[in-house]
């Protein structure tokens, strides 16, 4: 069974071997420097963020960020707002040569090398799928794919409410993924976007897991053994994403990470740090 140091563990190498061979090169050899020179040279991503074109890009970039996944800024999430998010997206991405639209892997190397600001978009809800019509249709497949086109790479399946795709942590059921959701996945995985389960319930990550091809993420989380809250996630869902190659992020919102009223760093480092053998 992977514990949390082995994944952790074996994340990093996989990550740094793939995009940063020199900085790979450089712990091999046991040599000390500065801590900021390691972080220029590596690909860092903020993992999520909720904005619009309008961020300061040199404010990013000064600090060391190559890109960010970015939340389509919406509320609701409806189809017909994130259809005008995304035109105001590709109008900044049109109109600012400082931004870079990362739709695939050499996109964020290109931004990397020519010192832009790599834009990774995303959503945190599958309502912009729009109601089921999985009985008679598949038109939500098909803006499934029209995201896609337009641009998206990271597909939330559930946020704070039950979806047509599955339930999310708030919900009592605990029902798991819908038929539609069942095929979402599949498509997700054919088109290339990154499932994202940070928001969903038990089931509904566990069943995404395990039905998915492709490594899944949960980007924003915690460790439910270390605070107990629906939100943080279980020692057995942290595994099976790490055993199918995904990726486990920890987020710094206090309410999820302690009882006290403002997280620490420590708070942050705690769900990082492995429990001891």
């Amino acid at each position: 069974m992977m514990t949390r140091r082995t994944f952790i563990r074996n994340s990093f190498g996989a990550l740094s071997l793939a995009n940063m061979p020199n900085i790979v090169a450089w712990l091999q050899t046991g040599a000390k420097r500065p801590i900021a020179e390691v972080y220029q040279r590596a690909f860092a991503i903020d993992i999520l963020t909720n904005d619009g074109p309008w961020f300061d890009i040199k404010q990013a970039l000064d600090a060391g960020l190559t890109a960010a996944v970015i939340d389509l800024s919406i509320y609701p999430r409806t189809f017909l707002n994130a259809i005008q998010a995304l035109q105001n997206w590709n109008a900044a991405f049109k109109n600012n040569d400082q931004l870079v639209k990362v739709t695939k892997a050499a996109d964020l190397q290109a931004a990397k090398q020519q010192k832009k600001f790599g834009v990774i978009l995303s959503c945190q809800d599958a309502s912009i799928l729009d109601a089921s019509t999985a009985s008679v249709n598949d038109d939500n497949l098909q803006n499934l794919q029209l995201f896609y086109d337009l641009g998206i790479r990271v597909l939330q399946l559930t946020h704070n409410e039950r979806n047509a795709v599955g339930d999310s942590f708030r919900e009592k059921s605990n029902a798991g993924l819908s038929r539609l959701g069942e095929k979402v996945v599949a498509n997700m995985n054919e088109l290339g976007m990154l499932i994202d389960l940070s928001h969903c319930g038990d089931a509904t990550t566990l069943e995404a897991i395990q039905l998915s091809q492709k490594p899944c993420a949960i980007t924003h989380a915690g460790c439910r053994a270390l605070y107990p809250t629906l939100r943080n996630k279980p020692d057995e869902h942290i595994r099976a994403v790490a055993e199918k190659g995904g990726v486990f992020g920890i987020y710094n919102m206090s309410l999820w990470l302690t009882d006290r009223n403002t997280a620490s760093i420590d708070d942050v480092l705690n769900h990082i740090r492995l429990y001891p053998k």
